[in-house]
């Protein structure tokens, strides 16, 4: 995968009381203690360009934090998913052998690694369908790694039994426990950023991890904006912890996001990595202006991009909803699948386009029949209306045993079947905003222009 380096510059805090420390070009940077109450005031203090930053440690946070400022809220280190091992390892303590499944990971002796287990498919059969993700996991110090053996001294474990499927992660410094309540709602986030119209808002270096115990638990980060065309905010260097619950890890009801070098997991529930649904007035304007695919984001202020991120464990990474316009290039989708929302629900738009290239699809089968290791990836995307350009990407065939064969891309008009919505059982051609549809005109109008001879997007 592509890379791209971020250079950080850490400053002494130097401020007391009020968190300050030394200006960087003009900006101040705020040393906050992590919570979110600190975070809040902090925010209320700072100015456009000014940093918060939040220390190492361990935060539980029950109630939400609003940025509608220019500003950058940074943690002192994510940690990260930085690859995998099918070696069959009893959890315990000690020296342990692991071989990765890709050679040249960055990973050099003394560095403390975390090894923890896939989750098995819900619904699979066996006696090991049911022990959790990520909570069955070993810990330890690089004691040598060459080609693609790995060796690991542990020093701490948690569950037990023999596995073959896991992941390796780099330690985080600053995480974030989301223990906020939304009472359902996708509009309230842990962390809500309202974009400023005069420059980016930016979150890095920071583990968000679900705490499954919350009712009715919030996204992690929800994006908002006031207009069609405003500065990105900008997501990179972040550890995105769902635990199946449904609530998406980012939440758009914008396209002006940038995200990169970030990883996302999931215990393949119903949690999603990044969801864009857009159905307001400014939204509105994706369906009635032209397509801006590859060089035509002259800017790249129109489209959305997610680039050089790896995804774990979901069912459907993504959902690429009404309005949404999406780069996603450059990623690992590690068991995992992608999906998008047609004119069936919602507000009845549905994606307007998406870019897919360059990104590799893992399907790991282990070769058992009843479903109790290998995951259910039901494709590698799913596209239900809109326009999309698919290319250049490493996708295998989604075969096994226990689930058998799948499709590695599904294309569906949803509204010819569904009695429901402003198109339900849609029996003309072409269905309102179907794969390869372009601007968003009404039935009747397709129906002119069409009878003129005129030829549409």
């Amino acid at each position: 995968m592509k890379r791209i380096g971020i250079l950080l510059f850490t400053l002494s805090a130097i401020g007391g009381l009020s968190g300050l420390s030394t200006p960087l070009s003009g900006a101040t940077i705020y040393a906050s203690d992590g919570s979110a109450a600190n975070v809040k005031a902090l925010h209320k203090a700072a100015l456009n360009g000014d940093t918060i930053t939040l220390p190492a440690g361990t935060f539980t946070w029950s109630t939400p934090v609003t940025i509608w400022k220019a500003i950058k809220l940074q943690g002192a280190g994510s940690g990260r998913i930085i690859g995998n091992t099918k070696s069959s390892v009893a959890v315990g303590t000690g020296a342990k052998t692991f071989t990765t499944t890709r050679s040249g990971l960055p990973i050099t002796a003394g560095q403390v690694l975390r090894v923890a287990k896939m989750p098995h498919p819900p619904g699979g059969g066996g006696s090991d369908s049911n022990p959790p993700g990520r909570g069955t996991y070993m810990e330890g110090t690089v004691t040598s790694y060459s080609g693609t053996t790995l060796v690991l001294n542990v020093t701490s474990t948690a569950g037990s039994g023999t596995w073959t499927f896991w992941w390796i992660a780099t330690r985080p410094a600053t995480t974030i426990v989301n223990n906020y309540s939304s009472g359902g709602s996708l509009d309230n986030n842990l962390v809500q950023i309202n974009q400023s119209l005069s420059a980016p808002t930016e979150i890095s270096g920071i583990r968000f991890l679900a705490n499954p115990a919350t009712t009715n638990r919030s996204g992690f980060i929800g994006l908002t904006s006031s207009a069609y065309l405003n500065p990105k905010t900008k997501i990179h260097d972040c550890w995105f912890e769902n635990d199946g619950g449904g609530a998406p890890a980012i939440f758009a009801r914008t396209n002006q996001a940038l995200i990169w070098n970030c990883s996302f997991d999931d215990t393949f529930g119903d949690s999603t990595a990044f969801r864009i649904k857009w159905e307001d007035a400014n939204g509105a304007s994706t369906w009635t202006t032209n397509s801006t695919f590859g060089a035509d984001d002259t800017n790249g202020a129109t489209n959305a991009y997610v680039e050089d991120c790896d995804f774990h464990a979901y069912l459907n990474a993504t959902d690429f909803d009404s309005g949404s316009r999406v780069v996603f290039r450059h990623n690992i989708l590690d068991n995992s699948g992608m999906s998008s929302h047609g004119a069936d629900t919602g507000a009845q738009v549905g994606l307007r386009h998406v870019e897919l290239y360059d990104n590799e699809l893992i399907f790991d089968n282990f070769g058992e029949f009843d479903g109790s290791v290998t995951l259910n990836v039901n494709w590698f995307f799913w596209q239900r209306g809109g326009t999309s350009v698919i290319t250049d990407n490493i996708v295998p065939a989604i075969s096994s045993p226990s689930w058998g064969t799948k499709p590695n891309v599904k294309f569906t008009v949803l509204n010819t079947r569904r009695n429901s919505g402003a198109y339900c059982c849609w029996v003309g051609y072409p269905a309102p905003h179907q794969i390869g549809q372009g601007y968003d005109l009404r039935p009747s109008q397709l129906l002119h222009l069409f009878r003129a001879g005129l030829h549409l997007e």
